[in-house]
């Protein structure tokens, strides 16, 4: 069972946390985007920040993840039972590079072991997450029906290890005919980064 909690406001967006060099300082445009503009699901993968899904004193486990996710520019949180709808689509919030006003970013959180957790001692296990993945694309698919396109922060930055292969492999099972085509389409362009990696979609098959 997954939690979807829509915790977005109209007319908010996403800043600077306080300790940040640029605290309160907006991470979004000011225009608003329309939704028709929207042509991809854009994923990342929260690390290696130290997570912890245990609420604080006081808090319960959905208010620690609201709390989480609107400290970070990414319109949509995901956690092994719950998604949190951080921002309002609309909102073209600084998450992908060149992609940001094409993508909704979803930010999957935890520490897996990719080239950017690997120094943590604890690891997730991404099968906790695939619920929650396959949760989250069923209902972003049908709150924009129009969106057809996947991808990954590898594909529109050089990143390569974002999200990681354990993530990569519930992606790519999930949302398959999401996936970039293999062969270039004239007018579809998914980023400077590298393309989907042929791995990554084999994973999927296991």
């Amino acid at each position: 069972m997954v939690e979807i909690h829509d915790a977005r406001v109209a007319g908010t967006f996403p800043v600077y946390p306080p300790k940040h060099r640029k605290a309160g300082k907006r991470r979004a445009w000011r225009a608003a985007r329309a939704l028709t503009r929207i042509d991809a699901f854009g994923i990342h993968h929260l690390g290696p920040t130290p997570l912890t899904f245990d609420p604080k004193p006081g808090q319960t486990v959905l208010e620690r993840a609201v709390w989480r996710a609107k400290r970070l520019p990414y319109h949509v949180w995901v956690q092994p039972g719950l998604v949190v709808l951080a921002w309002p689509f609309e909102v073209n919030t600084w998450h992908g590079n060149t992609m940001n006003g094409r993508t909704v970013g979803i930010v999957v959180a935890g520490n897996f072991p990719s080239l950017e957790s690997r120094r943590r001692p604890h690891h997730d296990d991404p099968a906790d997450y695939a619920e929650a993945i396959t949760a989250t694309l069923q209902y972003l698919r049908g709150e924009l029906p129009h969106v057809r396109l996947l991808l990954t922060h590898s594909q529109y930055a050089n990143k390569p290890a974002d999200p990681g292969e354990g993530v990569a492999k519930l992606i790519t099972a999930a949302g398959r005919d999401m996936l970039p085509p293999l062969t270039p389409v004239p007018g579809l362009a998914v980023g400077t980064g590298a393309p989907w990696p042929h791995e990554w979609r084999m994973l999927g098959d296991t």
